[in-house]
């Protein structure tokens, strides 16, 4: 798909840019002995991860855990493997067409889950995202040049990114969405965030993150989650850290981070009628 070219664009020469079910060539190349070797490896008990969440006896689950999961192989634990750091070698361009409204998409990369510059980027994304946000201000009701906005840090276990995505209204070209993008990013940084914005955004952020933890459902999600990209704990401490964030260090990310010549700009143009998406 056009996505995943994109991320493969994105993460190259990076293993995230590996598709998680693999490439077609891969699948059809995969033998029964080359599946149960990549099975011991990967779906050993070290591997194995278990969340519940409710009114539990401690000593009952560890009872069951040893009744049911003791048997497994513990296998052998993988070395602790650093974080990847996309070198800058200039700004990237992707185009492609596709059965989809036209769109422009500019990615960064910038830093893996818990790394403490993560925060201000999180809450960077909150000053630009929702309906109050700056881009949907902006570039939807002002200008209105855009249907939907929005601006996201995504951080994984080895890395991150962040993302600004926007799709087009009317006549708008995507190309002119970027433009419109590096004048709110160039806002951003020249300008003050005042206090009454900083302490707006902290706070939803909080309560939101918050919100998502009500349901023993969503609890054990999220608990799952952050213990797969890298800590548990970090359900505890993300909320104390993000209303930590000043406004000098969301302007400070997002002028380390959110450069030209570390990005990838994807403009995506809708196939003609009829015509075949790349």
């Amino acid at each position: 798909s056009v996505d995943e070219r994109l991320e493969e664009s994105f993460w190259r020469p990076l293993p995230y840019r590996w598709r998680p079910l693999g490439n077609p060539e891969e699948v059809e190349a995969l033998d029964r002995p080359g599946a149960e070797r990549f099975f011991r490896r990967h779906y050993a008990a070290r591997s194995l991860t278990a969340a519940l969440v409710g009114p539990v006896d401690p000593e009952r689950v560890r009872q069951l855990a040893t009744r049911y999961f003791g048997r497994l192989a513990s296998g052998r634990e993988p070395p602790e493997r650093a974080a990847f750091e996309i070198q800058s070698g200039g700004e990237r361009s992707f185009e492609a067409t596709c059965q989809c409204p036209p769109q422009a998409r500019v990615l960064y990369p910038t830093v893996p889950f818990r790394h403490p510059d993560s925060y201000p980027l999180q809450v960077l994304a909150a000053v630009l995202n929702g309906r109050a946000g700056r881009l949907h201000r902006a570039l939807v009701e002002q200008q209105g040049i855009a249907f939907s906005v929005s601006g996201m840090q995504h951080p994984l276990r080895r890395a991150g990114h962040f993302a600004f995505s926007a799709e087009t209204k009317g006549s708008t070209r995507p190309a002119e969405l970027v433009e419109a993008w590096d004048r709110e990013l160039a806002r951003l940084i020249a300008l003050p965030i005042s206090a009454e914005e900083l302490d707006r955004v902290r706070n939803r952020l909080a309560a939101d993150g918050f919100r998502r933890l009500r349901r023993p459902t969503s609890l054990m999600k999220q608990l799952l989650i952050y213990e797969g990209l890298g800590s548990w704990r970090e359900i505890d401490e993300w909320a104390d850290k993000l209303l930590e964030v000043s406004a000098a260090e969301v302007k400070r990310v997002a002028g380390q981070y959110l450069t030209r010549d570390r990005r990838l700009v994807a403009l995506y143009h809708r196939a003609a009628e009829g015509g075949t998406a790349e």
